[in-house]
């Protein structure tokens, strides 16, 4: 809460004067709260504590317009261990809000989040937020849903956000070019599907775009960045790597080993991009926050890989260039697969009744089948970690319990306990 004496008001206002500077309402005049080991809160646990998907971030029924004059879009890959990722977010927002304000970073600037899941088995594989300033993106971020899980194919819809923020987001008053950063560990689908635009956005399209189209619109309307966090396995790295790369750039993709340095990077990348300030003075003004010197060169070694750079003409301009929707679904209930379209779900359910037709003849004929045996494919598991037998999370083999789902570790050694002190008198 605000202190109710002016004095104690002021000390905080002037020990928060290099963070937030006062932008963010009242948490930004809060005393911190203590950071647990995960990095983040308990009041950011509590804050996103959303348990369903909420009915305003879903995309099917949003759409959001930037009436603001720079919009910037947080799209955070929410599965497995990354919704640890939002939690850190909500901490920093009134810093990160805060700093592009008092150092004027951006003109007008409005944020919007969106949650990333997996189509091939999530119910929510996009929530979006409206753009919003201040402490309202206290109650934007709070509909988002953390907990999901993903396909276990190293691979996320960040495809589906790259979609609905190119060709359904209007930004008619935006006078800088605007920013998207992806957070993820995981790569990218080969290709985008039109039963998937329209199932889980609500568009029907007349074509649907190549993925390199589809992130080079991207790029044309919003300096894009994947904030990476390297994958739990280590042989997919290059791999998931190599994905990103293809289609934004090695430069825009930064790796973030220590995602207590997420927000720190973002506002780095937005000061040195928009011109506002060059690498060397964004570093002061680190220090005039407060950050240390490993940090400061944790988030140069991130941002000179681009600092100076211009930005490729191919991707420089204020629109995109695909024009392909064609209506809406939720107003049009007319909507067929075009042909040519696929339907996964439909073909595998027919597989499945071949299959019993075909059991049942053999039983009527007097055949017996012979069930093969299972083929175990084997799970590379990095060292110093186990699998947990019921949700398949990555723990560290130290922990008593699942931090995913709190299972017990099977494999789990209490440390032997201290050996009694002993007291000698004299």
């Amino acid at each position: 809460m605000l202190r109710s004496l002016v004095g104690s008001e002021m000390c905080i206002r002037d020990r928060h004067s290099n963070m937030g500077g006062g932008y963010y309402d009242e948490r930004d005049m809060e005393e911190a709260a203590p950071v647990a080991a995960a990095g983040y809160t308990e009041q950011a646990a509590r804050a996103l504590a959303q348990t369903s998907l909420h009915p305003e971030a879903d995309p099917v029924s949003q759409r959001l317009v930037c009436s603001n004059q720079t919009g910037v879009v947080m799209a955070v890959d929410v599965t497995g261990s990354m919704g640890d990722w939002t939690k850190i977010i909500w901490d920093k927002l009134p810093m990160f809000y805060g700093q592009i304000m008092l150092q004027n970073y951006l003109n007008d600037p409005a944020i919007s989040f969106a949650a990333i899941g997996d189509a091939c088995d999530g119910v929510a594989p996009l929530q979006v937020c409206q753009f919003a300033q201040g402490g309202q993106l206290d109650a934007e971020i709070g509909k988002i849903w953390t907990f999901q899980a993903g396909g276990g194919n190293e691979i996320e819809s960040y495809d589906l956000a790259a979609f609905y923020y190119t060709y359904m987001v209007e930004m008619p008053r935006t006078d800088t070019k605007p920013f998207f950063f992806f957070t993820g560990d995981e790569g990218v689908y080969p290709s985008i599907r039109r039963e998937w635009i329209a199932e889980k956005l609500g568009v029907d399209v007349e074509k649907v775009p190549t993925m390199k189209d589809l992130f080079r619109d991207l790029r044309t309307k919003f300096h894009v960045f994947m904030l990476y966090k390297p994958y739990s396995i280590e042989s997919k790295r290059q791999e998931i790597y190599q994905s990103w790369e293809q289609l934004i750039g090695g430069e825009s993709i930064l790796e973030l080993v220590d995602p207590r340095a997420i927000v720190d990077t973002m506002l780095g990348a937005i000061a040195v991009v928009s011109g506002s300030r060059t690498l060397d003075a964004y570093l002061q003004d680190m220090t005039g926050r407060g950050q240390t010197h490993e940090r400061q060169t944790q988030v140069k070694g991130l941002l000179e890989q681009f600092a100076g750079q211009q930005q490729d003409p191919s991707v420089d301009g204020s629109r995109a260039v695909f024009d392909g929707l064609r209506y809406s679904i939720a107003a049009n209930q007319d909507y067929q697969p075009a042909d040519g379209d696929v339907d996964e779900e439909s073909a595998l359910r027919e597989e499945l009744e071949r299959t019993k037709r075909e059991l049942a003849a053999l039983k009527m004929c007097g055949q017996e089948t012979v069930a093969e045996p299972p083929v175990e494919i084997p799970v590379e598991i990095p060292s110093g970690k186990y699998s947990c037998a019921a949700c398949t999370f990555m723990n560290a083999l130290t922990v008593s319990s699942c931090e995913m789902c709190g299972s017990a570790n099977p494999n789990y050694v209490a440390p032997p306990a201290p050996a009694p002190t002993a007291y000698y008198s004299s």
